[in-house]
């Protein structure tokens, strides 16, 4: 017996096609036509009921933690009778290959893809970094310690103090030669390339 599938060449062995992988009485059944349901409910939508998250259903999916509403997960029944119904009149193996195209696939949206990969994924909520005064991080005596203090030459100890005479934070190598300088170049105040202004060294 022959395989009634459109396009396919196959045999019917043991109730199902050697080729499309079909049963033998599937061509009998409307193609992409399922058992009457209940109509697919709108896109889902409002805010996020995932723990801590303060985002918005967008598209069906979180725009913040890109997960999907928690109704989601819960399918009708109408909507696993459907699904097993195209499953059915769905073409298998080498005839999907010689099939005239396929449905196209719904995908969450760039930004929500993006999302979720963030820590946690939506699956734990992660505390936000406390808020930190750059100000505070500027150094009150913009001078290097003198313990840092090393030729750049050679990467011996310069402008370190002695008995009779404090450390140099300028001045030349005693070992090579070399000028060494640890004062800072740029003062508060300062512009850099006309848009950046100094606040002070870290």
């Amino acid at each position: 017996m022959r395989c009634r599938q459109p396009g396919c060449t196959g045999t019917i062995v043991d109730g199902y096609c050697d080729v499309c992988g079909m049963p033998g009485n599937a061509a009998t059944m409307p193609v992409g036509r399922g058992t009457p349901g209940r109509r697919p409910s709108a896109t889902p939508s409002g805010p996020c009921r995932q723990p801590g998250c303060p985002g918005s259903i967008v598209d069906g999916y979180c725009d913040t933690c890109g997960m999907p509403p928690t109704s989601a997960v819960e399918p009708s029944v109408s909507a696993v009778t459907k699904a097993s119904v195209q499953l059915g009149s769905t073409a298998l193996g080498s005839a999907r290959a010689t099939s005239f195209g396929s449905r196209p696939t719904r995908r969450p949206p760039s930004t929500a893809r993006l999302r979720m990969g963030r820590i946690g994924q939506g699956l734990t909520v992660v505390p936000p970094a406390p808020a930190v005064d750059p100000a505070k991080a500027v150094m009150a005596n913009p001078e290097l310690p003198e313990d840092k203090r090393i030729c750049p030459n050679c990467g011996a100890h310069v402008g370190r103090s002695r008995e009779d005479a404090a450390g140099r934070s300028d001045g030349f190598c005693p070992q090579c030669g070399a000028a060494y300088s640890f004062s800072p170049k740029l003062a508060h105040g300062d512009l850099v390339a006309n848009q950046y202004e100094v606040v002070g060294p870290l």
